[in-house]
């Protein structure tokens, strides 16, 4: 129960949430009136009158995203600049949206590496510590 509480929280600074399955498709719905519920082992996800039932077994991971069209990167954790792989150019990314010389829609992956809802110098850690795989 608490696990759903931290996810409605988290929704709420989001525009989208991208379901992403085994096969790497990507399916993408709006935060704003989301309601996710369980039933015979599907998600069954309702967003005003769009209802769309997602077999559990079948989702490898959801990633929240304000980016339109999936915003999904390559769903590698650190992978900021979409590019496959972690390194020092994510840490760059980083940098370049927290002093601004970039917009966290320049790059197609999740800045928010830490998931705390800023990104902000916790991230640029984050993403080292993965270089580093600490």
């Amino acid at each position: 129960m608490v696990a759903f509480a931290m996810l409605g929280a988290k929704a709420q600074t989001y525009s989208y949430l991208n379901f992403v399955n085994t096969s790497e498709a990507i399916t993408q719905v709006e935060t704003s009136g989301l309601k996710i519920t369980f039933s015979d082992g599907n998600a069954v996800v309702t967003v005003g009158d769009q209802v769309t039932t997602l077999a559990l077994n079948e989702i490898d991971y959801m990633e929240f995203t304000n980016d339109k069209d999936h915003g999904a990167g390559s769903g590698i954790v650190g992978d900021v600049d979409g590019d496959e792989k972690v390194d020092v150019a994510d840490v760059n990314a980083i940098i370049n949206i927290i002093l601004k010389t970039k917009a966290q829609t320049d790059y197609p992956g999740q800045a928010d590496v830490d998931g705390d809802g800023k990104v902000d110098v916790a991230d640029v850690n984050a993403v080292i510590n993965i270089i580093l795989k600490v």
